[in-house]
């Protein structure tokens, strides 16, 4: 989910659609905890929960798939190539891991003040991208959004595995190593919701949410072949809008959404992938909030619990729809706050210190 992938990508083969892409699935996400906040703290119908859900869920399912199409787009050309897996894996780490650890430490210390400490194999679990269930029964690290994370890493290693090898044997190796324990869980019941988490890990390595990750890269080998289509954008917007307006009715069918979801998300991608410049009147916006889209996904939870509290106690009455406004507008800009105070910066610093090891071995 990390942003600023334009940066190292030509002009000519910039994707904006898709930087632009990252910044809807962010908001998404916001709208569907901004509903989960006004559920609990200002008394909205839960019925709009399922709603809240799928909009989330699809956000999430549109970051995967980008991912997938980011990693080939970037890295086709380094497999099999010397030191390739050690340079990927630790390129994607520094731009995943510090601003995730550091909201990571800040949840744990609210924790702590809030008298329900994390036990210290949560904390390790949760640094290190290793997937648990928790106290409440649901696999996700002590800061909750984290849980996408998790698999983000999951994906990179086999990725970074993948590139030690020749080009067509490792995309066979990634697609067989990821696909193949989904279809063990779809055949075993391992995903049956009455399972719940009971699985552990196993529940984990089968979600068929990491066959997101496999579209993506099938998509961003398509492409190649393709080329540009901005008149796709379209289908695009209009397949967006069909899974938002559909999404509370597929959110009900419980693990099957996933495969539900897989082509439309899929297609959805495809059509803002074929954008490589956005229009004058939406560069700037799209831009901005696609680059700091992984800053507003990681630290929108910090604005939305004193605001919702605040809405709860003493303007419950202006209505929900203001809320989520507002919501939008604050958790929007504490991510772009963050991303040109603290993601950039670290994200120079990692860029600099990977050219100073270049140079010097």
């Amino acid at each position: 989910m990390a942003s600023d992938i334009n940066k190292r990508i030509p002009s000519s083969e910039r994707l904006e659609g898709i930087q632009a892409l990252r910044g809807i699935a962010a908001i998404f996400v916001v709208v569907d905890h901004a509903i989960s906040a006004l559920i609990q703290k200002a008394g909205l119908d839960p019925g709009y929960e399922t709603f809240a859900w799928s909009l989330g869920n699809v956000g999430v399912a549109v970051f995967f798939v980008i991912s997938g199409f980011i990693m080939i787009h970037t890295a086709d050309l380094e497999f099999g190539a010397h030191g390739a897996p050690r340079r990927f894996f630790t390129r994607r780490l520094w731009r995943v891991g510090p601003l995730y650890w550091l909201v990571t430490f800040i949840q744990a210390t609210k924790l702590l003040i809030d008298g329900t400490p994390p036990a210290p194999s949560e904390i390790a679990a949760s640094l290190l991208f290793v997937p648990y269930i928790d106290g409440n029964g649901l696999m996700r690290p002590i800061y909750p959004v984290g849980w996408t994370l998790n698999f983000e890493m999951y994906f990179y290693l086999f990725f970074a595995i993948a590139l030690s090898l020749d080009r067509k044997i490792g995309l066979s190796f990634i697609f067989f190593v990821l696909s193949l324990p989904v279809a063990i869980g779809v055949l075993s019941g391992i995903q049956d919701p009455s399972h719940g988490m009971m699985h552990g890990f196993l529940y984990f390595v089968c979600h068929p949410l990491i066959l997101y990750f496999l579209a993506g890269i099938l998509l961003g080998l398509a492409r190649k072949k393709s080329g540009s289509r901005p008149g796709a954008a379209l289908i695009g917007f209009a397949t967006l809008a069909a899974l938002v307006t559909t999404g509370q009715y597929v959110q009900s069918t419980g693990s099957l959404k996933w495969f539900i979801w897989l082509v439309p998300v899929t297609l959805v991608v495809f059509a803002f992938a074929s954008l490589r410049t956005l229009t004058p009147s939406l560069r700037p916006p799209g831009l901005i909030l696609g680059n700091a889209s992984y800053s507003i996904y990681l630290t929108h939870n910090f604005a939305l619990g004193p605001y919702g509290n605040f809405w709860g106690k003493y303007a419950s009455s202006f209505g929900a729809p203001l809320f989520i406004i507002g919501a939008i507008i604050g958790c929007s800009s504490l991510g772009i706050m963050v991303h040109y105070l603290i993601e950039k910066p670290i994200a120079k610093l990692g860029h600099s210190s990977s050219a100073i090891q270049t140079s010097g071995g």
